[in-house]
């Protein structure tokens, strides 16, 4: 009886276990793709300010 009850809770313990680890590789791979999307945000944003930039660099250079 006292087996069963400590083979249940060790069982308990273990579905928990594996519950919480799902969870935190799911929070890990959230976090890894909002990550690269501000990378990418990143880089958008460095291209459009290049290419501004670019744009003013010739106009100024016309004028």
């Amino acid at each position: 009886m006292v087996l069963n009850k400590a083979v249940i809770s060790f069982s308990n313990y273990l579905q928990q276990t594996v519950v919480q680890s799902i969870a935190d590789e799911q929070k890990l791979l959230i976090s890894r793709s909002s990550l690269a999307l501000s990378k990418s945000e990143s880089l958008m944003i460095c291209f459009f300010s290049e290419s501004l930039f670019n744009v003013i660099w010739s106009y100024a250079e016309l004028n």
